[in-house]
């Protein structure tokens, strides 16, 4: 049970942190490609690489919250 909740953590806690950097990453990329802002179409494409980072860093962080609350608890050192 704790290796879902902390995969549950990992997982919003991916997508938070991956839109966010794949979003200023999609902004920056539109301005070095000089992408056209006709109609909105550099907005989509930086929200399209936020989604795309999203959906990778959420998975990374689900992986990375589940095998962290499988592992065996260490004994406190005092």
């Amino acid at each position: 049970m704790r290796a879902i909740g902390f995969g549950f953590v990992g997982l919003a806690l991916g997508c938070i942190g991956g839109f966010w950097l794949g979003l200023m990453a999609g902004l920056i990329y539109t301005e070095i490609a000089s992408v056209s802002c006709f109609e909105g179409h550099c907005g989509y494409v930086a929200a399209a690489i936020g989604a795309l980072a999203a959906a990778l860093c959420g998975l990374g962080g689900a992986i990375y919250g589940v095998r962290r609350g499988m592992r065996p608890e260490e004994a406190a050192a005092y």
